[in-house]
């Protein structure tokens, strides 16, 4: 598989609902020609934000590997850490997998960096 050029690449800001009404923003790249069923999903952990350099770095790096990549906050990212149950912050995890997987994803490979794991 040939990776795309990095201008080949569709950056853009998306956001999710979560059931008790949150909003949860994170960034999608996607690869102009998408031919991969597997996506991958980044979270980041405690005090991280989606826009850090090396979710910036990934995403594009991943997107230009031919996988479309999302980079997303939970409900207790940033300065929230601590104010959320582990179990809702763990199923915003669902919500950005649902999202990949409406894109057309088959199939989404999970990765987190510390809390971010969860």
């Amino acid at each position: 598989m040939t990776a795309p050029a990095k201008e080949a690449i569709r950056p853009e800001i998306v956001s999710v609902r979560t059931g008790d009404g949150l909003r949860l923003t994170g960034a999608l790249w996607t690869p102009e020609e998408n031919t991969s069923q597997t996506a991958i999903a980044l979270f980041p952990g405690t005090g991280g934000e989606f826009h850090d350099p090396l979710f910036v770095a990934l995403g594009h790096q991943l997107a230009a590997a031919g996988y479309t990549t999302l980079a997303m906050n939970r409900r207790d990212h940033g300065g929230n850490f601590g104010f959320y149950p582990l179990h809702d912050s763990a199923m915003d995890l669902r919500l950005g997998i649902d999202l990949l997987m409406d894109r057309g994803a088959k199939q989404v490979v999970l990765g987190g960096h510390s809390y971010g794991t969860v």
